[in-house]
């Protein structure tokens, strides 16, 4: 996981008064970095999958001077991973591959400002270089391990301001070029996908025609790429593109047939003949996002496909079929919030935020996947108060969604079964000036954390509750006038909480881990995670 990049949802706003008793987890967490100077800081970290260490990013040797280490849970000992870095280089990033053995990170490390790939053993090892020989000011943009630990980047590695897309290995292997030949001002994009079995690379570049952005597959060791959009008109470029996880297919919205008509097309993984599969578009109507679900078989999507601005929600077999309408009937000026659902990971459900039977506020509801009558989750809300973010569990059984009213600016926290049933308030009701800014859900589905300045009106505490609603404990020891929490994360496998947090000296933030390292109650399920 490229943890520099999956942090949790945060929100801020105020929140009112509601006594409720608050237990501590622990009667003493854990800190897992080693002695840092008096300005140093932990600023990343992260679980390997298999629960058992943590790799974190901080300047525990220098201050300013970031670099990256590795503590075993079960041993203790916190490891420098990285080989010497030059004079003004850091650690920026890094990736835990899936067989929880090494780590990939981005750095500076032979050369000042210029950012290159190295992996190394997760316990500690020899560093090896994974990207090429890097061109004078080039630097590596994104990088990503697929689970056969191969590395694919992006990076004007041999002409500066020129991206292209590479794949390398952990091993440090030569690597190979994916994107064929481009015009001088060409490039490829950031946004990539690798195939589910790990074979193949999906990218976007404008190698033909610059800001011309056009689709492309290659295989994923090096080989020609081949084009999968059809042709485009003038203007036209293709947007959002995903993969099927069964590797038949690739999904992309593109104006293809006509400039500024942006329209859903399926092509296969390896190239052939595009295929439209949304339905004929109202006037001005367009494709605004689309997910397929985690186990494949549907492919959902947002678009005013009826009526131009209102946005609704339609489901269609992956390999192509009816098309169901998934979003309930609108209420005039009503529509699907802009990227405003997700799909179970069971693939069962979709859950959606649309104005659809009050305007002037937000509402969640549940709805099968292959069509039926959607279950509107929130409508007991009360008056002036509005839905802003909502999250299946990764189990498939609860959504946890918090409301915020307009009147009052209170927010709360709620769980509720997935395909309907009765609410539970999750966090107390603050005082005004008191509120939570970021929760993220256990994979276990089984514990909702949250930061909250619950008990002091100036500092921010980790707090754990069941998600079907109990006492709420409190997880960080107790901080030192000054201190906050400022981050955490669920260990994929345990009941255990990893923290960020200035807790012994202000502004000084250290890394603990806190709760016991007992199994999860149930299995953990693991969301396919894609930029």
């Amino acid at each position: 996981m490229h943890y520099s990049r999956l942090l949790p949802r945060l929100f801020t706003l105020t929140l009112t008064l509601f006594l409720i008793l608050t237990i501590h987890a622990s009667a003493a967490n854990r800190k897992l970095n080693g002695p840092m100077p008096p300005d140093g800081d932990v600023i990343d970290h992260g679980f390997s999958d298999d629960g058992r260490y943590v790799v974190y990013i901080a300047d525990e040797n220098q201050d300013d001077v970031m670099e990256l280490y590795s503590v075993s849970l079960a041993e203790g000992n916190a490891v420098k991973l990285n080989a010497p870095l030059t004079s003004g280089g850091d650690v920026q990033s890094f990736w835990i591959t899936s067989d929880s053995q090494w780590v990939i990170y981005l750095a500076d490390q032979d050369v000042d400002e210029m950012n290159e790939l190295y992996s190394v053993p997760i316990k500690g090892g020899v560093v090896k270089k994974i990207s090429g020989s890097m061109t004078p000011g080039g630097n590596v943009i994104q990088f990503e391990a697929t689970e056969n630990n191969r590395v694919i980047y992006v990076a004007d590695q041999n002409r500066d301001e020129q991206f292209e897309i590479f794949s390398g290995d952990v091993q440090g292997r030569p690597v190979a070029r994916l994107n064929g030949d481009m015009i001088a001002k060409g490039d490829v994009d950031e946004w990539f996908f690798v195939s589910f079995d790990g074979q193949r690379v999906v990218f976007k570049a404008d190698a033909e025609m610059d800001e011309r952005q056009e689709l492309y597959s290659a295989p994923i060791t090096g080989g020609p790429p081949v084009k999968l959009n059809g042709p485009l008109p003038e203007g036209g470029d293709v947007g959002f593109f995903l993969i099927e996880p069964e590797d038949r297919w690739v999904f992309y919205i593109a104006d293809q047939d006509q400039h500024g008509r942006h329209e859903l097309y399926r092509v296969p993984l390896e190239g052939g003949n595009s295929v439209k599969v949304n339905a004929p578009l109202t006037p001005g109507g367009n494709v605004q996002f689309v997910r397929v679900s985690p186990q494949g078989g549907r492919v959902v999507y947002e678009a005013d496909q009826e009526q131009d601005e209102r946005r609704e929600l339609y489901s269609l077999p992956v390999g192509g079929g009816a098309i169901t309408k998934l979003s309930g009937s609108m209420t005039p000026g009503g529509s699907v919030a802009n990227y405003g659902f997700q799909i179970s990971i069971d693939g069962s459900r979709v859950l959606y935020q649309a104005n659809q039977d009050q305007i002037g506020r937000m509402d969640l509801y549940s709805v099968p996947t292959t069509g039926g009558a959607p279950t509107w989750l929130t409508a007991g809300l009360g008056s002036g108060e509005s839905v802003f973010y909502g999250r299946i569990s990764a189990d498939s059984q609860r959504v946890v969604y918090a409301t915020l009213s307009r009147a009052t600016s209170i927010i709360n926290l709620y769980s509720i079964p997935l395909s309907g049933g009765d609410s539970v308030r999750l966090n107390p009701a603050f005082t005004p000036g008191r509120y939570v800014n970021a929760l993220d859900i256990s994979n276990d589905g089984q514990w909702v954390g949250y930061l909250a300045n619950q008990d002091a009106a100036n500092a921010f505490e980790l707090y754990r509750v069941p998600i079907t609603g109990g006492k709420v404990e409190k997880v960080n020891d107790p901080l030192v006038t000054g201190g906050t929490v400022q981050h955490f994360l669920f260990n994929p496998k345990t009941n255990q909480i990893a923290y960020r947090a200035d807790q012994e000296v202000d502004e000084k933030v250290e890394l603990y881990l806190a709760g016991d390292a007992a199994p999860s109650q149930t299995k953990t399920f693991l969301p396919i995670v894609r930029r």
